[in-house]
């Protein structure tokens, strides 16, 4: 989990000041973007990654766990490891809620990565990778720029 993620405690009730927009690594307006996001707003967005192109829906952190968990899980019968395994990375998207009895002046925290579903990678003459899309997660300081809206494999 990268410092940008971690609460002072785990109830997120012990919150400190937080950076501005405009204090963080990454560009400010994507960051907003992925804050509206986190509130629940899904958006189409096409990513430049380290010269990779990656496209798909932003989704909130707490769908991305849940949807995450949800794939661990298709298929597998009852009592299968990976129902544990689910059911534990689920937990993270607390992380991302107002913790019960929080009061007014609580704040999400400083978000540092985006989550995409049906996410696929582009490049020029070939087929997107994977074609039926993926969630996908990355960091918002790793991204070099973005345009509205998201490709979609044929």
């Amino acid at each position: 989990m990268s410092t940008t993620e971690q609460p002072e405690d785990a109830a997120g009730t012990d919150q400190k000041e937080q950076p501005s927009l405009f204090e963080l690594p990454g560009d400010w307006f994507l960051r907003h973007i992925v804050e509206l996001v986190n509130q629940g707003v899904d958006i189409g967005l096409t990513l430049s990654v380290g010269g990779s192109v990656v496209s798909g829906i932003a989704i909130s952190a707490t769908k991305y766990f849940d949807l995450f968990a949800d794939q661990l899980v298709r298929g597998a019968d009852e009592g299968d490891l990976r129902h544990s395994l689910a059911d534990s990375w689920r937990q993270w998207k607390q992380l991302y809620e107002k913790p019960e009895g929080a009061g007014d002046d609580w704040k999400p925290l400083p978000v540092g990565y985006i989550h995409l579903k049906n996410a696929s990678y582009f490049t020029p003459g070939q087929v997107p990778m994977p074609r039926n899309g993926a969630l996908w997660r990355g960091r918002l300081d790793s991204i070099d720029g973005f345009s509205l809206g998201n490709f979609e494999a044929e």
